[in-house]
């Protein structure tokens, strides 16, 4: 299941690049990549997310690259 969440947050903050808006995630002000890592007040659920990731340089190492993520559309694709 935690695969499954890290790879949901990880779709949804590549997703503007994958339509070319953003050359990089972190680029993208709607999304929730900041949040993550500032310490700024947010309705989502921060810590829960970042658990997952284990600390805040795992979140960024796992938001080097979109690898995985294409199967993961798929899978999604398949789920629903």
């Amino acid at each position: 299941m935690d695969e499954f969440i890290i790879n949901a947050i990880r779709y949804i903050h590549f997703n503007p690049q994958s339509h070319n808006f953003v050359k990089c995630p972190d680029e993208w002000r709607f999304s929730s990549y900041d949040a993550y890592l500032e310490n700024k007040p947010t309705k989502i659920s921060r810590n829960e997310g970042m658990a997952k990731f284990k600390n805040k340089q795992g979140f960024i190492n796992l938001h080097q690259d979109d690898k995985g993520l294409s199967k993961y559309a798929t899978d999604m694709d398949l789920y629903y």
